[in-house]
This record gives structure tokens, sequence and C-alpha cells, in this order.
């Protein structure tokens, strides 16, 4: 009942540039361009081993003819073939109430055109349980994500984009959260401590999401839906 399976997912797609990549006039950034149509190749190949709780997912793709934001915030292109490669391993372990949920991706480009973390990891440690049985559940825990260094794409307010940089590397820095959430028939409620680790590290000072923007202070976020 809980076989292991193969699956895959092949696509194509053939974009045309948008107008606005082609034709721009402002105060501060005047382009004329004549991109070509690019083409994007996608492979996913996913291994689901369900008893041992490993998920394997293999994904590639091939970009032809790439449009891209360089180095000085104005888009270009380059004629040719540009990969991006990722590895994704998922292991779960389910220990009654308590589930220990991990996430580790490998990935690697062809060239700086399309910057990424070599590795990015993410963990999930949570427990549920029902104080009122078949009334109330609530689950209790903490998310965690972190990245190798890299030349993340930096953000541009005056074209409202991103673009390449090669001046700053973020990453290398732990963002945690803990929360709190509950099902109450069909009321759901959920508390949480965003960036609980803010200050607890030495590092502190590469707590960045992008160049220059860096990640939001210690906050409590509350809902109901």
């Amino acid at each position: 009942e809980r076989p292991i399976t193969l699956s895959g997912h092949l696509s194509y797609d053939l974009q045309s540039p948008s107008y606005w990549q082609n034709h721009y006039f402002s105060n501060h950034f005047v382009w004329e361009n004549n991109f070509e149509r690019q083409n994007i190749t996608q492979l996913s190949v996913t291994l689901d081993v369900p008893f041992t709780g490993t998920r394997l997912t293999f994904n590639q793709a091939l970009v032809g003819n790439p449009i891209y934001y360089g180095y000085d915030a104005m888009p270009a292109q380059t004629m040719g073939i540009e990969s991006v490669t990722g590895l994704l391993v998922e292991q779960n372990f389910n220990i009654g109430g308590l589930h220990l949920d991990h996430k580790l991706l490998f990935q690697r480009s062809s060239s700086d055109i399309f910057p990424l973390p070599t590795w990015a990891a993410n963990i999930s440690y949570y427990y549920v349980f029902q104080p009122v049985k078949n009334v109330l559940t609530m689950k209790v825990g903490l998310d965690c994500w972190a990245n190798t260094p890299y030349y993340a794409q930096d953000y541009n307010p005056a074209l409202m984009t991103f673009h390449n940089q090669n001046h700053t590397r973020v990453g290398n820095y732990p963002y945690a959260n803990v929360f709190v959430t509950a099902k109450w028939k069909t009321v759901r409620i959920f508390v949480q401590y965003q960036h609980a680790n803010e200050g607890l590290l030495d590092n502190y000072k590469d707590a960045f999401s992008v160049p220059f923007y860096p990640y939001n202070r210690a906050l409590i976020k509350y809902g109901v839906c």
C-alpha cells in the first residue's frame, strides 16, 4: 500500500521577450533592444520511498538564448544554451506525534547569468497533538533555513527588477521561526515568532536576504482564518 514510485515531468516553453525588455525610457534608464525568443526545456525526475520517508528529486533546465539583467541593471541576452542543475534530498522521520523534516538542495548553473547558492537547507521540527480529541489539534515547532554564500541578485528600485551583481555575497546565516498552530473544528489559528534567532549569532551582520536588504527584525505574527 506504500509503493516506491519513480515519476518524471518534461516541459518545453518558447517565450517572447516582454515589451519592457525591448523598449524602455525613463529619467535614469533608456534602451531599445530586439531580443530573440528564449526557449526553456525542463526535466524533473522524482524517486519516492514512502516507508523510509525519503524523496529524491533531480531537476535539469536548459535555457536557450536567455534574457537577464546584467551587472549594470540593463537587460541583455546571451545567444546559446545555459543550464541549471539541482538535486533535492528530502528525509522525514515520524516518531508518534513528533515530526522531523529535512530538505537539502544542491544546485549548479553553467554561468554567472543564473546566480545560485551551491547548497540550501531547510529543517522543520514540530510536534502534533490533540488537547481535545477530535476537536482541537495543535502543532508546535521550529522552522529554519540556511544557504551557502553567493552573489544574490541586487534590487533596483528605479526599474523594480532584480539584476546580477558581483560585489556582495549573502548567505551563511540561519533564519529560524518558532510557531504554534491550532485547528478548532473549522477555525485555524497561528502564532509565529519570526526571526527568533536575531542577535544570537556572531554573524548577525550577514542577516541579509539580498544585498542591502536585511531580514526583518524579530517579531510576532498571528492570524485567524
